[in-house]
């Protein structure tokens, strides 16, 4: 039953940062790093500190825009 509960909590935490990354701009496929110890941080890393691929589309859309 403890099992069950651990893979539920798991398939949840995965969709979710899948969710997350993907609404960044990144590939989905880079939430399996959060499953990583060590790469998890580096996941954070990326998703705290370097620009989104989303935002780089919103600012040139706008250099667009004012032409």
């Amino acid at each position: 039953m403890i099992f069950v509960f651990w893979l539920i909590l798991f398939t949840l935490n995965l969709v979710c940062f899948w969710r997350i990354f993907e609404k960044a701009g990144f590939k989905g496929a880079y939430a399996l790093m959060m499953v990583v110890p060590i790469l998890n941080i580096v996941g954070l890393v990326l998703l705290a500190f370097v620009e989104w691929p989303v935002h780089r589309l919103v600012n040139y859309l706008d250099e667009q825009r004012r032409r």
